[in-house]
């Protein structure tokens, strides 16, 4: 596991955090837009390097998403799954399936994209927010497209797309 916690450390450290900082949970109060919006881009992109080093994870949840000092986000869910060069996990076990998970996973599936991890970071935004899952208030900034682009039902649309 030191060699995900070291893919997650350098995707943030590449965007510039200084990870040696204090670290605190991100807690349960809601967040600003800003804040919000770093945590999309912090986790997507560490979803994304997983992905490239064989790695996936299932879901995001706030308790799994500390905050370094200087503002960036960081996933400290040490709970991953190996995945094939094209995003494809084998699913070995039974799925506990809980509230912001992709549908696909409430289903008896054998094999999952990794971009389940999105759909879940997107139902987390949502939260975070303190919208539904319909947040029209967002419309049309940039947010508003990321979060619908990453939280289509299909797993072969589903991308983390920030335009």
């Amino acid at each position: 596991m030191d060699e995900i916690q070291q893919i997650l450390n350098n995707t943030i450290e590449s965007g510039g955090a200084k990870l040696g900082a204090l670290r605190k949970p991100l807690g349960n109060g809601l967040l600003s837009y800003n804040k919000t919006l770093r945590l999309l881009l912090d986790i997507g992109s560490q979803i994304e390097a997983l992905k490239e080093a064989g790695y996936g994870i299932m879901h995001v949840t706030r308790d799994n998403i500390v905050e370094v000092t200087d503002g960036y986000m960081l996933n400290i869910d040490m709970s991953f799954l190996s995945c094939d060069a094209t995003g494809n996990i084998a699913i070995t076990d039974s799925i506990t399936f809980i509230e912001g998970m992709a549908p696909e996973l409430d289903s008896d599936i054998k094999t999952i994209s990794y971009t389940v991890a999105y759909f879940s970071l997107s139902s987390l935004a949502h939260k975070v927010l303190g919208i539904s899952n319909a947040p029209i208030k967002l419309y049309p900034s940039k947010m508003f497209f990321l979060l619908e682009r990453c939280a289509n039902v299909d797993p072969e649309k589903r991308i983390f797309l920030l335009v």
